[in-house]
């Protein structure tokens, strides 16, 4: 047994991280934030990465280096530890005996956890951490319908799967709740504030296939756009590093690593792949695009919970043509459709997650 493990669980203290503790972002974000305005509950974020430990320490709010002595101990004491992906987004030594809560990071499109194809290696990986460090106390999903997808993802009870929604949606529901600096990052844009962006945002790939930037036409793309008070804004995933997307007036790509949700409502259209963006975005009720030109390899090498018309919001192509098509309907406003049913059957909307996540674990600890 860990030194650290016979350190007594302190309630009321909450440790959060996020993607391999190298980000402060996705749904821990939104509800550590959240928390800062929950005096009964101490918030803490634990990370790898001396820039989050300096931007966060700047804000005044609590966080600590996952590998300092410190932050092995907050995590050890923690009444919960909420991540994203998995115990690698804290300090994993350290929360073997604790009650960590999966807040995931998307709707399952795609296939995640157990379910996807994995090699043997990966396969035994995951057996031993699994192993290790047991089921999760509880995972916060964005609805009924994705519950079966997660039990049998992370091989756990159904019982254990609780439809909150996602923090990370409440910025969309209500801004002014997340008025804090750390939400408000500023997000340069070439572009005039009356202009109107078409953002692009696709997911990320585990499995060689040809990258976006070699698929679409960027120069026909410009030229569409030119004249109109439209933009193409490219945001590669934060798990990719394209080469930059310039020499263009009218199409700009931004740094992979910013946090796109609160300006998600600055956009006119949406164009994603199997991205569960789009089913966030779909609030919004405006034009989305699935640009899925690798369709049957991502299939193969990844797979799906549900067939792609079923759960997919918006229009679909897997030619650069269409593409390109699309993007001249958009300049002429000719693409509408009823994107709002498909939000409300994948992603709950009843209040703001943040407040029932908070309310349902503070009720099961009465």
């Amino acid at each position: 047994m860990s030194i650290l493990s016979l350190v007594r669980n302190k309630n009321s203290l909450w440790v959060f991280g996020a993607r391999a503790s190298q980000s402060f972002s996705g749904n821990s974000k939104y509800l550590y934030i959240y928390c800062q305005n929950h005096p009964d509950i101490r918030p803490v974020w634990i990370t790898k990465s001396e820039e989050v430990v300096n931007k966060l320490n700047i804000e005044g709010v609590e966080v600590y280096h996952a590998h300092s002595l410190k932050g092995a101990m907050i995590c050890a004491r923690a009444e919960y530890v909420f991540i994203t992906h998995t115990v690698k987004d804290v300090n994993m030594f350290s929360v073997i005996f604790s009650k960590v809560v999966q807040l995931t990071h998307g709707v399952p499109i795609k296939r995640i956890g157990w379910d996807r194809n994995r090699s043997r290696k990966s396969q035994l990986l995951k057996l031993i951490r699994d192993y290790i460090w047991g089921d999760y106390h509880c995972v916060f999903v964005s609805s009924e319908k994705v519950i079966d997808c997660f039990a049998s993802a992370y091989h756990c009870s159904s019982e254990k799967i609780v439809p909150s929604g996602y923090p990370r949606n409440d910025v969309l529901r209500d801004p002014d709740v997340f008025s804090h600096p750390l939400v408000k990052e500023e997000f340069p844009l070439p572009f005039d504030p009356n202009e109107k962006i078409i953002a692009y945002l696709p997911t990320y790939r585990a499995f060689n296939t040809t990258p976006f930037y070699e698929k679409i036409d960027f120069k026909k793309v410009n030229a569409i756009l030119e004249g109109t008070q439209y933009n193409l804004l490219i945001k590669p995933h934060p798990g990719t590093s394209p080469p930059v997307i310039e020499g263009y007036e009218n199409v700009y790509q931004t740094n992979e690593s910013i946090d796109i949700y609160p300006h998600l409502h600055r956009f006119q259209a949406l164009i994603t792949d199997y991205s569960s963006i789009a089913l966030d975005y779909a609030v919004q009720n405006r034009p989305i695009l699935h640009f899925i030109y690798d369709v049957e390899e991502y299939r193969q090498n990844r797979g799906f919970y549900f067939e792609l018309e079923e759960i997919f919001p918006g229009d679909s192509t897997t030619s650069p043509e269409g593409l390109t098509k699309w993007t001249q309907e958009i300049t002429k406003s000719k693409c509408i459709d009823d994107r709002q049913r498909y939000h409300s059957e994948f992603v709950r909307q009843e209040g703001l997650a943040c407040e029932s996540i908070i309310n349902q674990l503070q009720k099961s600890n009465r």
